[in-house]
Formats: C-alpha cells, structure tokens, sequence
C-alpha cells in the first residue's frame, strides 16, 4: 500500500476526475484495495461520481458496453407495456422539483457544449425541421399548436412591457430587410399580401378635405371610433367604412386611430358589417340622447 500516494489528495482527486480513472484503477496504483482508497477519498472530502457520470464515463472507454446497453434498450422500448411503464416512471419523478431542477441544468449544459459543433447544429436542425413536416401534415397537431401559441402569445400580449419591446423589435428588423430592393419588391405592389388591385391609388373627391374629416372627428369627440382612444400627438385618420372613396359622407365615416386603420385594410368585407352595425348602434344612442 503506497500511502504517500493516498494521502496526496490532489493527486487522487487528479487520477479520479480530471484522468476520469475508475476507483479500481485508481487502486490498483496506489497497491491498495477499494476500501481502502474510499477510506482516504472521504477523509479528504473527494466526491464519489453519481451512477449515470460513470454509466457516461464506461460508454466512452469501452464501447462495446455501450453498444450491448443500446441494444438492450431497443429491444426493451419495442415493447409497448414497457415503454408505458417508462413513462409513468417518468411522469412521477417529474413531480419532483429537485428532480427537474438536476434534469434540466445537466441538460442544458450538455447541449450548450454540442451546440458548439457546426455539424451537430445541423444535423438538430434537419432532424426537428424533417419531424415538424410529418406532424403538420396532421390537422388535428397544426389545431392544437396553433391554439396553444394564440392562448400563449395572448397571455404575453396583456403585458405593455412585451408589446413595446416585440414592436421595436419589429420595426427594427423591417427597416432593416426594407432598405434591400428585392425585399421591398417582394412585398410591394402586386406581390404585396394586402394588395387590392391598386384601389389605394385611386383618387379621393373633393368633399373629402380637412374641413370634413374635422367635422366628422368633431361629431365623434375626436375619439376612436372602435377603440375609444382620443387624439394625441396625431390626428385620427377618417375611414370610410364601405370603403368607396367616393362616397364621403358623414354618415360613411368614422374616425380612426392609427392602429385600428390598419387593422381596416383587413377582412374588409367583416369590418364593413362590423361598422355598419356600430354606426347604427351610435346613430341609436344619439336619438335615445335628443330632448323630447
């Protein structure tokens, strides 16, 4: 029994974890027996590996073993009650704070040390892409992801912070990707995903000028006509809610606020109905409001 060498903690600290030696290694160099090499590794407090660090540590130096327990847990998964007892074995130990806690930190910092390697991003990459197009060929999973993203994004959305933050992230990538003339080529015009045949072009008439569109914001408190909002720093835009340009009348335009505008310039046929029927619903409220 060479105990010089037992009683040098860095050295069998060294041999145990940085060499990665098993505890019979490390034995069989310090002429001593297991017993006794635990014996002086608990004297010097040097931690013993857990079981799965030396199932990892005996599948890189020997193979062979790691190629039998692969075998093994294939046959093993091909049978469907194992595989469901599997997962209620799992599904208990993820009850477990601590369990997930360990799962998930042992976890990440595996992936983030394979996330390095050019190609095992690559090879991730196409595996989750080729999945997600076998999956969404289902409409019953494209049902249930899309509701979960819409529920989740909803949940986000009520949070001022987030909204302010997705929306300058927004505006940031678009002025980048628009200052590229393909992009701006692809998204203008014909190509555009809002294009209506170049009815925006068309010409507005005479009646329609500031004196009327401030009688129409006048008539409705220069507030909002779908969101409520008052004016601010700008003024609210006045929209016509059959969408002819032609037909400017009071009782044709509503004001809007900016963002509700934009909302307008879709599903044009559900926000006319929407806003023949608010309009009724105001015309309504007025008379119920008139003196007798």
């Amino acid at each position: 029994m060479n105990k010089e060498l037992l009683n040098d903690a860095e050295w069998l600290n060294s041999m145990y974890w940085d060499e990665g030696l098993f505890l019979d290694d490390v034995a069989e160099l310090a002429d001593c027996s297991e017993y006794i090499l635990l014996k002086y590794m608990r004297k010097f407090n040097i931690p013993r590996r857990s079981k799965g660090e030396a199932i990892r540590l005996s599948y890189v130096r020997y193979p062979e073993i790691k190629r039998k327990a692969s075998e093994r847990a294939k046959l093993q998964c091909a049978d469907p009650e194992y595989r469901s007892h599997l997962t209620k074995c799992m599904v208990e130990h993820w009850k477990n704070p601590e369990f997930r806690k360990r799962i998930s930190k042992s976890s990440t910092k595996k992936v983030k040390e394979q996330w390095k390697d050019p190609k095992f991003r690559k090879a991730v990459s196409k595996a989750a892409k080729k999945q997600v197009e076998k999956q969404w060929k289902d409409p019953e999973f494209r049902k249930i992801v899309s509701e979960a993203a819409r529920e989740h994004l909803t949940e986000r959305w009520n949070d001022p912070e987030f909204r302010r933050k997705k929306s300058k992230l927004a505006s940031e990538v678009l002025l980048k990707k628009w200052k590229d003339d393909k992009f701006r080529e692809r998204m203008s015009g014909e190509n555009s995903g809002t294009w209506k045949g170049g009815i925006q072009y068309e010409p507005y008439t005479e009646e329609f000028n500031e004196e009327f569109k401030e009688s129409v914001r006048v008539l409705h408190n220069r507030k909002c006509f779908l969101c409520g909002r008052a004016s601010k720093k700008r003024e609210l835009d006045v929209h016509h809610i059959d969408y002819d340009k032609k037909n400017s009348v009071v009782s044709n335009c509503v004001p809007l606020c900016r963002k509700c505008h934009a909302d307008t310039l879709y599903n044009r046929e559900e926000w006319h109905i929407l806003l023949e029927e608010e309009w009724s619903n105001f015309l309504n409220s007025l008379e119920m409001d008139m003196p007798e």
